[in-house]
């Protein structure tokens, strides 16, 4: 079904926003070890053997992961006095530093999804997401501290989807940072740069190369110098890198076909909506360069107008950094669309109607911030615009324009 598909797509959207995709809102700590601190410091007692049962992983891959926590002294192992051969899990100071500090992020996180939710879609929320987290199997655990109530079954959610793993919906060694690569690649259409990884995921040019390195090895990506600027590199998925992300969305409908099984086409529908509004991806955007989120606007009021005006004339103008068919900006008969992040405009670009042709539209002014010397960004920002122009005008016909360097 098309909605599941669409519901996938969301839901990884909704991971990603939630916490940082390769570390725990920023820590050196994975995604695994963050929830470890999680279970430790929620309950009196607890052993590797209770962790292991508790998050549906191998005894090995939980003791891999708590080694590594005693190593960095944010977890401690203490000796059962009733049996020498049991040892209970406790945090050291640096440990409950960090679940304090992780309980802070969360809160501030979910505070500002909410924010956009209505109490009855609020109520909403925590319905499909329980009945997501009770359809994938994944466990009711006690959780003794005060913290919203969508954040337990959020987790449940987390864990159900298999993304504490390895083996992210039954792929052989994928992990889920891996997941969210390839699937970002595939939302933007074209090539994104690598240091784009480094500022959206909070993670280290290091650790970028190495995962892009394996992705590569398996023939999913490719690694393209950028003409523009030998010393940035260019990453984009190959048509195997495309087939299998289409596996892996295949899978992941399966999953949800059967956890959501009860819900209707318009509950299914209705949960989708919730987690955009949640998450803010009912507006197309973008990634720019350094990492921020770039929203796509259509501009209608004269105010708006006026400054996409000035922002042309300063960096189409006089910087030379545009596309212009035309000499007029922003007629009556077109549709002006920007990239902007708090604020402020990244890019424009007018699609006007030709005088001669009411019924074509062709894009005539494309302007942007040196930041976006990307010509592979550029054009899907135009397929944006021109995508959002037809949903207001789906009769008009656009003419294609090959983006250029170019002044008037």
């Amino acid at each position: 079904m098309e909605i599941l598909l669409k519901l996938h797509r969301t839901i990884r959207r909704f991971q990603e926003q939630n916490r940082f995709v390769g570390n725990a809102y920023g820590s050196e700590l994975s995604l695994l070890e963050s929830r470890l601190i999680t279970e430790i410091g929620s309950r009196e007692e607890v052993t590797a053997s209770d962790l292991a049962t508790a998050l549906g992983l191998s005894r090995t891959v939980i003791s891999r992961s708590l080694k590594e926590l005693k190593e960095r002294k944010v977890v401690l192992f203490r000796t059962d006095r009733e049996d020498a051969r049991r040892q209970f899990l406790l945090l050291t100071a640096k440990g409950r530093k960090l679940l304090s500090e992780f309980d802070s992020h969360a809160e501030e996180r979910l505070a500002a999804f909410c924010s956009n939710l209505s109490p009855l879609e609020f109520d909403k929320a925590l319905r499909y997401i329980t009945i997501l987290a009770d359809g994938l199997g994944a466990p009711t655990l006690p959780y003794t501290r005060d913290e919203t109530p969508l954040r337990a079954p959020i987790r449940r959610v987390t864990q159900g989807l298999g993304l504490l793993s390895s083996h992210v919906f039954g792929a052989r060694d994928l992990s889920s940072v891996e997941w969210h690569m390839l699937a970002k690649l595939q939302e933007q259409s074209n090539s994104i740069l690598a240091k784009t990884f480094v500022a959206a995921f909070f993670l280290p040019a290091n650790t970028v190369a190495g995962i892009m390195k394996r992705l590569m090895r398996r023939g999913w990506v490719r690694r393209v110098i950028d003409p523009r600027d030998r010393r940035q590199l260019q990453l984009s998925l190959t048509s195997d890198g495309r087939a299998f992300l289409s596996r892996i969305e295949d899978a992941a409908v399966e999953q949800l076909k059967g956890a959501l099984r009860d819900l209707t086409t318009q509950e299914l529908e209705e949960f989708e909506a919730i987690l955009s509004t949640m998450i803010g991806t009912r507006t197309p955007s973008l990634l720019s360069p350094d990492g921020a989120t770039l929203t796509l606007t259509h501009l209608t009021s004269e105010t708006e107008r006026s400054s996409a005006r000035a922002f042309c004339a300063e960096h189409a103008t006089r910087l030379g950094r545009g596309l212009f068919l035309k000499e007029l900006f922003f007629s009556h008969s077109s549709g002006c669309f920007a990239l902007v992040s708090n604020g402020q405009l990244y890019a424009v670009v007018e699609l006007q109607l030709l005088r001669d042709d009411p019924q074509t539209a062709q894009v005539v002014h494309l302007a942007q911030l040196p930041l976006l010397d990307d010509l592979p960004m550029l054009d899907t920002f135009v397929e944006l615009a021109i995508r959002s122009f037809h949903t207001a005008m789906p009769d008009i016909v656009v003419r294609e324009a090959k983006l250029q360097r170019g002044t008037v």
